[in-house]
Formats: C-alpha cells, sequence, structure tokens
C-alpha cells in the first residue's frame, strides 16, 4: 500500500470509530425525529443537508491530505485528527445511518412509520375494544342472572327462557319463581305464566292455577290474563269482575281488547238493541280510559316496549264507537219519528162522507170513504145503538137521515183498536 493510500485510510478509519458512529447516529436519530415531530423539514431534505455536509468536509479533508509530506512521520500521524476530518466522519455517519433509517420507514422517516404504526395499533385495539364491549352488551341482555334480586332479573330470566331460548319448560319454572315473592307482578309476567305453561299444562287447569295463585297474591294481573285467555264468556265476566275487586284502579279489568271472550252478536237486532249493546261496549272503554288517565305503561308492563298504546287505540275505538251509536240513535229516532206520525193518522177520523139516497121503496143512508188501510175488522153503531162487528161497514143503512154515526177499526199487525170516532152526519 503507497503512503498516500494510508494517508486515505487513516482519514476514513479512526482509532476510535465507534465513537464517530456514536455521534453521527444521534445526529442521524435527532434529525428523524426533528422531521416527524414538523413538517417544515422533510426526510428528503435532511438527507440532501447531510449528504451536502460530508462532501464538503471530504473537499476539504482532500486538500489538507494533499498538503501532508509522507517523508514526515509526526505529520502524518496528525492524519485523521483534525476538525475537518472529525466532521467529515460525523457527516458520513450521519448520512449512512439516516438513509438506512429511511430505508426502514419507505421513505418517511423511522420515527413517523413506528409513530403511524403504534397509532393504528392503538385505533385497531380501540375498536377491538369498542366491539368487545357491544357484543359484552348484546349477550348480557340475553344472559340468565343466576341469582336475580329484583322482580325485573326474575322476569327476564323467564322472558330469555322463552323467547330467546325456545324452552317453554324451563321459563314456566322460571316464572313460577318469579311469583313466589307472593306479591303483585305485571301485566306481561301474567301473560308470560300462561304461555309458557300451556306447553304442559290444559288450559283450564292453567286458567285455575292462575286464579288461586292471583287470589293468594291479591295481584289483579294473572286475574285480567286468566279472564283473557278463558274462552267461556260468564267465567270469563267473574274473572274480571274479581280483578276489580282487588284492584278497582287497574284500566285492564274494565276493558280488554284482547280477550278472548266477546259478546256474541245477535243475528237480526235491530237499531235499539245495536244501539244498546254499542253503548255498553263504549262504557266499558270510557272507563278504561278514565283509569289509565296517562298513566306509564311501564306501571303494569315490564317490557312496555313490547306492548301496543292501549291508551290511544282506545280513544279511537270510543270515538268511533260514538260515531256508531250516533248513526243508529238517529235510526231510531227516524224510526220513532215515522210511528208517531203513523199512530197520529191511525188516531185521526176517517175523512167519511154521508149522502142520502131517495128510493121508489125506501130510503137509504149512504156512507161513503169507511175503508182503512191496515184495517183487519171494524166496529160500528148509530145514534148510541149496540155495536155491530164486521170485516167491513155496508155502503147502504136504514137509517135517520140525519143522527150520530161511530166507528172503531182494528190494526192487522198489532190487533189494536183504534177510535171510536164519532160523526155528527146530516146527509144530503
Amino acid at each position: 500500500m503507497s503512503s498516500g493510500q494510508k494517508l486515505w485510510v487513516r482519514a476514513l478509519f479512526p482509532e476510535r470509530p465507534s465513537l464517530f458512529a456514536l455521534f453521527g447516529g444521534a445526529v442521524a436519530l435527532f434529525g428523524d425525529f426533528a422531521s416527524f415531530l414538523t413538517d417544515a423539514v422533510t426526510p428528503s431534505a435532511l438527507l440532501a443537508i447531510f449528504g451536502i455536509a460530508t462532501a464538503g468536509a471530504v473537499f476539504l479533508c482532500v486538500r489538507h491530505a494533499g498538503t501532508i509530506n509522507v517523508a514526515d512521520s509526526d505529520a502524518v500521524k496528525g492524519v485523521g485528527k483534525c476538525f475537518v476530518c472529525d466532521a467529515f466522519r460525523f457527516s458520513l455517519c450521519a448520512v449512512a445511518i439516516f438513509a438506512l433509517m429511511m430505508l426502514v420507514g419507505g421513505g418517511k422517516t423511522a420515527t413517523e412509520s413506528v409513530g403511524e404504526m403504534l397509532g393504528l395499533i392503538k385505533e385497531d385495539v380501540e375498536q377491538i375494544s369498542e366491539d368487545v364491549g357491544v357484543i359484552r352488551d348484546s349477550v348480557d341482555s340475553i344472559t340468565i342472572i343466576k341469582n336475580p334480586k329484583t322482580d325485573f332479573e326474575s322476569f327476564n330470566n323467564a322472558w330469555i327462557y322463552q323467547f330467546v331460548r325456545r324452552d317453554s319448560a324451563s321459563a314456566y319454572e322460571a316464572i313460577k319463581r318469579h311469583y313466589e315473592k307472593a306479591r303483585p307482578s305485571k301485566l306481561d309476567a301474567a301473560q308470560l305464566y300462561f304461555e309458557s305453561g300451556r306447553v304442559t299444562v290444559s288450559r283450564d287447569a292453567l286458567i285455575d292455577e292462575m286464579a288461586a295463585l292471583a287470589r293468594k297474591n291479591r295481584d289483579a294481573g294473572l286475574l285480567v290474563i286468566a279472564g283473557r285467555n278463558e274462552p267461556d264468556m260468564d267465567k270469563a265476566d267473574a274473572l274480571y269482575e274479581e280483578a276489580r275487586q282487588i284492584d278497582p284502579d287497574m284500566p285492564f279489568a274494565y276493558w280488554d281488547m284482547q280477550r278472548t271472550a266477546q259478546a256474541p252478536l245477535v243475528q237480526g237486532q235491530g237499531p235499539a238493541e245495536t244501539a244498546a249493546r254499542l253503548s255498553a261496549q263504549k262504557a266499558q272503554i270510557d272507563t278504561f280510559l278514565e283509569k289509565i288517565d296517562g298513566r306509564p305503561a311501564a306501571e303494569f308492563f315490564f317490557l312496555p316496549q313490547h306492548q301496543a298504546d292501549f291508551e290511544t287505540i282506545a280513544r279511537q275505538q270510543s270515538t268511533s264507537l260514538a260515531g256508531n251509536i250516533a248513526s243508529y240513535e238517529r235510526l231510531i229516532q227516524n224510526a220513532s219519528d215515522r210511528e208517531t206520525k203513523l199512530r197520529a193518522e191511525k188516531e185521526t177520523a176517517p175523512p167519511l162522507e154521508f149522502e142520502w139516497r131517495d128510493n121508489i121503496t125506501k130510503d137509504l143512508l149512504q156512507i161513503n170513504k169507511t175503508f182503512v188501510g191496515g184495517a183487519q175488522r171494524y166496529a160500528y153503531r148509530f145514534n148510541d145503538g149496540d155495536w155491530i162487528e164486521g170485516d167491513r161497514i155496508p155502503l147502504y143503512h136504514e137509517q135517520p137521515r140525519q143522527g150520530v154515526f161511530e166507528m172503531r177499526w182494528q190494526d192487522r199487525q198489532t190487533g189494536e183498536w183504534f177510535g171510536p170516532f164519532r160523526y155528527d152526519y146530516a146527509a144530503e
């Protein structure tokens, strides 16, 4: 190796290379972090700065090394120990380490890449945590509570068995445990008692069981649901009446739109009978509205969101029934007006006409317009004499030219007699 080459080796490889690598790496890391903190200094700009500094240091170092006398051993030993050579080595290490860090970062600073990766990891962890929370909330709503402490929790266990797990037998046992607390519950609990029990118990036996439990717990809701599902009209009415006695403020004991037994429709009912039936229905609904009076559905149901707006439905039906009742009352009034008018006509004396007929053999009294529509029999007499009854009144009579004539007639449909109608006549 020539003397010049030895000088370059001494300049590139100092006696303590780790020190220069350490400081150069520190500079590269500082630049990497600075580029991450601000957008004003990009990784490419930093690399260019480090490259320019290295090139400048190389130029100065080459010019200085060219002035060294290789024959001077002391001067040769001093190569690589000047400030310019140290700057060259620092810059070279910084460029190499910074370029390596850009290579790791895919064109970005390594700090920026690591930060983005950590941010993505954090976002993924937060998303997973959120998803787990949603799943936990969803599962909690259909999880059986081993030791229920409230009425809702014990009801909810039975509800989950019945509608989520479709296990009516377990639901029936769970709802029976719910009622073991010997206090009134809510209507959807009573309905669940019936629905789950019907799978294994007959209708009549289950209704009797619910009625007995209702009397024990003083629970009007159980009686309402028992009455709702009782097909016999009289038995259902008795259960509703018993519910009203236990709880006079229970709206559904007065009107229950879901009840099974309904009053049969009688064929051929007239307007009066129909109006009376509709009025009775409206009275029940109006009592329901009076009792419920805007009370919240949660007062009657554990899960009010699964129930209809009974108060609104009741108001609509009451309004509809009021219109129907008014229509039937108009029919009744019209029929009454017609009947009044017809009766007035029947109670009015027919417009008879009396004529005198001079005949060769005898003189006769002729009475015209004696026919009355709707009459099946007639009765008549002259001058307070005896009444003569028949299917009609004859046209000619051997009676005085002047006198008193009276008549009555019997209605063909009702059999009622109208009259007597009195006529003081003077035949012409």
